[in-house]
């Protein structure tokens, strides 16, 4: 067990009576040059394993914006959807797709109010064409009637030539 050089000291007060001392102060010699030594040894060690420190710190660093990186891509990715071959993030395509069925919306509004207009024209023409058949209809009879009293009657008066002549 290595002491320090106060205790060795110490230590060789008391073992100079015993004639140790010449050998203790060798040893306490010895001893600083070993703590030399020790110290020497500790700063090397020291230095690599800062060294060794700075190089994972360095690689984790690497690692962290290799993560950072793709967990932004990820994101970028997750936020956004392919729409024609390109990607485009998720509230411009709703605003895209909304846009779409909105459109689509007004333009079916705009043929199903031009569908039930032509409708309505459709049914008054035909009302009309009903109408008008009807009044011809009651034409034509009227005038055939007309016609055939009118023949009747010039066939009484041939009848009455006739018999009177």
């Amino acid at each position: 067990c290595l002491s320090l050089p106060g205790d060795i000291l110490g230590s060789s007060l008391r073992f100079s009576r015993f004639g140790l001392s010449r050998q203790l102060t060798s040893h306490s010699e010895s001893f600083s040059q070993q703590e030399s030594w020790l110290s020497r040894w500790k700063l090397i060690v020291s230095k690599s394993t800062i060294a060794e420190n700075e190089t994972a710190i360095g690689s984790l660093n690497a690692k962290l914006d290799e993560t950072t990186s793709n967990l932004e891509r990820i994101t970028e990715e997750k936020d956004s959807m392919p729409f024609f071959g390109s990607l485009v993030s998720k509230s411009t395509y709703k605003l895209i797709a909304w846009s779409i069925i909105i459109g689509l919306l007004i333009l079916l509004a705009f043929f199903v109010f031009k569908f039930r207009n032509s409708n309505m024209l459709t049914q008054q023409a035909k009302t009309a064409l009903a109408d008008l058949e009807e009044e011809y209809e009651q034409h034509r009879r009227r005038a055939l009637e007309r016609e055939q009293k009118i023949s009747r009657e010039l066939h009484d008066e041939r009848n009455k030539n006739r018999k009177g002549a």
